[in-house]
């Protein structure tokens, strides 16, 4: 099946079923069409390539009686084969060639069939955008998947390190007029059990974020929600 599409698609036109509906054909580095030799080329990687692999996946424990790296070898040739695809898509994302490792190899590049009028962009350029908007979404499904605030306490504790337990026995934290979160009047204020003050979205979103946060003037580990609890500061006035 692989062949028959390759002979009525690439061998005949020098271009896919796909790339012919959008008036885009390949052309080696003279803009001239495809040779013969890189017809047959394209043709040994892709169906040859793919049909041998297809006929060796089953066979592939039976040939350790033989050769026992087989399996080593064969992993090894698809780790460096996905390697090499991915170091050209970096290579292609800064430069808009070469889009496949196949099409380096070969020395051809998708063109459109009839000169390019004004104002029409690139084909190169269209891919390229396409490629970095996925990319971006990507991203965006990627990053609220990210325990940010987890991480960025894990590097806190790793690069400031306190002792747990210190400041337990402080002062008492109903004079304390400063969340030592965001360093800001408490809104709703809450303790741990040590000497400081939190304000109530502060401390529960990080206790939920984190299971292992800690105050982080004293390194007292928050543990069970139940240690949160609210508390009463005291005035001036009351102090007078």
């Amino acid at each position: 099946m692989r062949l028959l599409l390759w002979r009525f698609s690439i061998y005949v036109q020098s271009s896919t079923f796909g790339q012919d509906l959008l008036d885009v054909h390949y052309t080696d580095k003279s803009l001239l069409p495809m040779s013969s030799w890189q017809k047959f080329a394209y043709a040994a990687v892709v169906v040859g390539g793919n049909y041998a692999r297809d006929r060796l996946q089953r066979p592939l424990p039976k040939l350790t009686a033989w050769c026992p790296h087989a399996p080593q070898l064969a992993e090894f040739l698809d780790a460096a084969t996905e390697a090499a695809a991915l170091a050209n898509f970096l290579v292609f994302l800064q430069r808009g060639r070469y889009q496949l490792l196949l099409e380096r190899a070969l020395g051809v590049r998708a063109q459109f069939s009839k000169p390019q009028a004004a104002r029409q962009l690139s084909y190169d350029f269209m891919n390229r955008e396409i490629l970095w908007h996925v990319f971006a979404e990507f991203l965006l499904f990627l990053l609220p998947l990210i325990n940010v605030q987890r991480m960025r306490n894990c590097f806190r504790r790793a690069f400031h390190p306190m002792t747990p337990g210190k400041g337990v026995q402080g002062t008492n934290p109903k004079h304390l007029h400063k969340c030592v979160v965001c360093d800001l009047p408490p809104c709703t204020p809450h303790s741990i059990g040590c000497s400081h003050v939190f304000c109530y979205y502060c401390i529960m979103g990080n206790a939920l974020a984190d299971s292992e946060f800690c105050c982080p003037s004293c390194g007292v580990q928050v543990g069970r929600h139940e240690t949160i609890v609210p508390i009463v500061l005291e005035t001036e006035a009351d102090v007078s």
